[in-house]
């Protein structure tokens, strides 16, 4: 069947969606509404439903009805964009079997507590049997039993942050929807900032690669938050956590993807021109142009080398012109503008 992956907020034990976002490469390659909750809109989240003909009006009307009671669950519930930003956030798989870094005993009796609290049933792992036991050495026995209890923990982490399971009141409230991107500004760079480690991405030194065989790559445009490639895919690159390296995805390089090296830090999504200068000051790093190299590499496994044939570096900015990178004009290259090419 193959690993599945899931969103889970290790301080709130809350999901993006219920219980699986699917095989990594596949459904849970592309944009999600992670990156919304690490993000507050600058301004209220609106949606704008116009009836055009010849749609009746009680479609009309019933669609907007249900429009009205999205938002009212979003202003409800703590489940809201932004509501995630500063959190630890993993991609969890579904064959892991032991924690990452920031997971501590006290996150473990939490969620044991609040399974046993309000009666969530969790289908154990089997114990071991005693006929295996008895062909096992003390170390493979300590080995297993520590991988069924990590395996216990994230079952029951999972129906504790399913929005599915144990309080009806959650139902659905833990999903945002595509149409949610509409309350944030489009043209503009982002910056992901991993809070823990100091370190950011911007969505501007990602570059656009079309998948048209051109190997064109473009730099300093201003996709949508939600845009691809984009910050979506270096969260995946990161923050994904099991023992197991089964994913629906050509890539092999280092480091591997299921052992993310930013599982279960803390992060959240802020515009470029707002936090630049701040950045900047405090000292820290910026490595966009090593995760937008591995994740060209990851392109380029995925589907092929001639579609991707060569990595185009991002320019160097002219500094005395335009100190910050995200006023740079947009800048086309070719394979034809690159030495040895």
């Amino acid at each position: 069947m193959g690993q599945y992956w899931t969103w889970i907020n290790l301080d709130k034990i809350d999901q993006t969606m219920g219980k699986s976002m699917g095989k990594f490469g596949e459904a849970c390659w592309s944009p999600t509404d992670v990156l919304l909750f690490l993000r507050p809109p600058p301004r209220p989240m609106s949606i704008e439903l116009r009836r055009v003909p010849p749609e009746p009006e009680d479609n009309y009307r019933l669609r907007v009805k249900e429009m009205e009671e999205m938002v009212e669950r979003f202003n409800r519930y703590s489940y809201s964009p932004g509501s995630w930003a500063g959190d630890r956030i993993i991609l969890l798989g579904d064959y892991a079997a032991d924690y990452p870094p920031s997971l501590t005993l006290r996150d473990i009796e939490r969620v044991s507590n609040i399974c046993e609290v309000n009666d969530i049933e969790v289908g154990s792992v089997p114990p071991i049997s005693h006929e295996r036991r008895a062909k096992m050495t003390p170390e493979e026995l300590a080995t297993e039993e520590a991988e069924n209890a990590a395996r216990n923990v994230y079952r029951m982490m999972d129906e504790v942050a399913s929005p599915y399971q144990w309080d009806r009141d959650r139902y659905d409230n833990g999903r945002l929807k595509v149409e949610d991107y509409t309350a944030f500004p489009k043209q503009t760079g982002w910056v992901l900032r991993n809070l823990t480690k100091r370190v950011y991405v911007r969505s501007n030194g990602i570059p656009y690669m079309p998948n048209d065989s051109s190997g064109n790559m473009e730099y300093y445009h201003y996709p949508k938050l939600e845009g691809t490639p984009g910050l979506s895919q270096v969260l995946y690159m990161r923050c994904a956590w099991s023992t197991d390296n089964s994913m629906a995805i050509m890539y092999e390089g280092n480091p591997p993807l299921h052992r993310g090296l930013w599982a279960s830090d803390r992060f959240d999504v802020v515009p470029l021109e707002d936090t630049a200068e701040v950045l900047r000051d405090e000292g820290w790093e910026d490595v966009t142009r090593e995760l937008a190299k591995e994740m060209y590499e990851i392109y380029k496994a995925q589907y092929g080398r001639k579609v991707y044939p060569a990595w185009v570096e991002e320019p160097e900015s002219d500094e005395e012109s335009n100190e910050e990178a995200s006023l740079v004009p947009v800048r086309v290259l070719t394979l034809a503008s690159c030495p040895g090419f």
